[in-house]
């Protein structure tokens, strides 16, 4: 399997939403919220 890393930050409600979800993480209920977050995510 191979593993590609991506910086990006675009992101629709719906992927996040599926995601979090997906895991049970009950943030995955507030994708609006989510989106912001991780649009202002910065790993520096």
């Amino acid at each position: 399997m191979e593993i590609a890393y991506k910086d990006i930050h675009e992101f629709s409600k719906e992927e996040l939403e599926d995601l979090f979800l997906s895991v049970e993480w009950s943030s995955g209920h507030f994708p609006d919220k989510l989106v912001i977050a991780m649009c202002n995510f910065c790993t520096v």
